[in-house]
């Protein structure tokens, strides 16, 4: 659930690739925003796969999972 900047995902992870995503804070408009690097799981925001190469706008409370790992 995405509440702070800070969060754990492990390393051993089988479902996240070495270069899986991005998160990026743009602060001219206090936002969060995710997006795939083409990974061979995915990457999801409350359960739906975002499309590869495009930012997805995060809110409070979504949900981000990397493959199989929920980061929480």
């Amino acid at each position: 659930t995405i509440r702070a900047v800070h969060a754990r995902l492990g390393r051993e992870s089988r479902s996240v690739d070495k270069q899986h995503a991005v998160i990026n804070y743009e602060s001219s408009s206090d936002e969060h925003k995710v997006k795939d690097l083409g990974s061979l799981n995915g990457t999801f925001v409350n359960d739906v796969r975002i499309q590869e190469q495009m930012y997805i706008t995060l809110k409070i409370d979504d949900k981000l999972r990397f493959g199989y790992d929920i980061l929480e």
